[in-house]
């Protein structure tokens, strides 16, 4: 009788091609089903809950080139959120890095905001932005 037959070691390579060829396949299709979630996001404001209060001048070391004034800045929501602040005079407007106003939930602080001397010291306005979320 003659039997014909495929070897162990064919099956074996023939499975393990299946196989790894089978991972790809779903691996691609996992990336770019992420890839395509990732994109549809949509980007909305937030508006996020807080007070800000004029503290005044009497605190802050103004230096040769920078003006001081400080502002409390209440955080009334359970994010950790940073804060952009906009100073602005009738010569021109100043923005302070918002690095240097990150709140935690819940928390206050009482911020210096420096800006420059060019602008002056009159009819100074403040203006206060959540600039980022993490």
């Amino acid at each position: 009788m003659n039997k014909f037959g495929v070897s162990p070691l064919i099956v074996s390579i023939l499975l393990i091609g299946l196989t790894v060829a089978s991972a790809t396949g779903v691996l691609v299709w996992v990336r770019m089903t992420t890839l395509e979630l990732e994109d549809d996001v949509p980007l909305s404001p937030i508006n996020i809950n807080f007070e800000v209060e004029f503290k005044g001048v009497e605190n802050c070391e103004s230096s040769e080139t920078e003006y001081c004034y400080e502002i409390l800045i209440i955080n009334k929501e359970n994010l950790f959120v940073n804060y952009l602040v906009t100073t602005t005079t009738p010569k021109g407007k100043e923005l302070e890095n918002p690095s240097d106003y990150r709140l935690g939930p819940y928390a206050s602080k009482i911020f210096r905001v420096y800006y420059s001397r060019d602008l002056g010291t009159e009819d100074i306005t403040s203006k206060v932005d959540v600039s980022s979320l993490y």
